[in-house]
């Protein structure tokens, strides 16, 4: 691959990102570790409370909203839509 063609593609990275605006509000779904780990058994529930632990990380600072999603998805999505209204 030809340095040329890096740059490029570096160009229409930063281009594609550039394209599109920052959102408003983001959304952390979120459920109780051990209930995922009984979905998802592959993943335990320490590798589970990493990754949320690496979202929020990400999102500090930044606006965002958790959801709760071990409720059932009526009552996460009236929650998530209650957070674009409330904005």
């Amino acid at each position: 691959v030809c340095s040329s063609d890096l740059r490029i593609n570096d160009l229409l990275k930063k281009f594609y990102v550039f394209c599109h605006p920052n959102p408003c509000i983001r959304l952390l779904l979120k459920a109780d570790p051990s209930t995922i780990n009984q979905r998802k058994n592959e993943l335990t529930i320490s590798e589970i409370n990493y990754q949320y632990g690496k979202y929020e990380t990400y999102l500090r600072g930044k606006n965002y909203k958790k959801i709760d999603t071990g409720s059932g998805l009526d009552v996460a999505f009236e929650h998530a839509i209650k957070s674009y209204i409330q904005k």
